[in-house]
């Protein structure tokens, strides 16, 4: 098993501050069997990249419609780490990938546009999470440390539902 440290960065700008919506392990959600988080956001806010890799594959044609119950009907971007794993950003606005496939995105870089993609109910917000390998396997996702957070944290280090989260400078 691998040790994890905090190498991922919360995926806005610095200093912007949104409200966790929807926490790791959600037994009351979508996230009953996910370690992933949504954050509340606005249509078009920037979405930044958690930590440095690879543009394995995106999407972008989808409506920001609040959408239907499918796994397959939001935009999003998968991007591959130098160790293997993988981060998904999901419910990205239509045409709102600010990157291709292939390239090299530095963490902290501005890479997509929030959206209200897919089974969003009806309002938007990122959901964020982070894969073993690529191509992802759900039941292979991994916990997200991030370094550069202002607020709380659980006992083992995961964020709090409703609670506001700010993007700390870490560089």
């Amino acid at each position: 098993m691998r040790s994890y440290v905090q190498d991922y960065v919360l995926p806005f700008p610095v200093g912007k501050k949104y409200v966790l919506s929807q926490t790791c392990c959600n037994p009351d959600g979508g996230h009953s069997n996910q370690l992933a988080y949504d954050f509340a956001v606005y249509l078009g806010d920037t979405v930044c990249c958690m930590r440095s890799g690879i543009v394995m594959e995106m999407r972008e044609d989808q409506p920001d419609d609040g959408g239907e119950i499918t796994a397959s009907n939001h935009n999003y971007l998968m991007i591959r780490h130098e160790d293997g794993t993988v981060a998904f950003y999901a419910h990205l606005m239509q045409n709102g990938v600010l990157v291709d496939v292939g390239s090299h995105v530095e963490q902290g870089e501005k890479i997509a546009r929030s959206g209200n993609s897919g089974n969003t109910l009806s309002f938007p917000h990122l959901h964020v999470g982070l894969y073993e390998s690529y191509p992802p396997v759900e039941t292979y996702d991994l916990p997200i440390f991030f370094k550069n957070i202002e607020g709380p944290a659980d006992d083992s280090g995961k964020l709090v539902a409703d609670n506001w989260y700010t993007a700390l400078d870490y560089k």
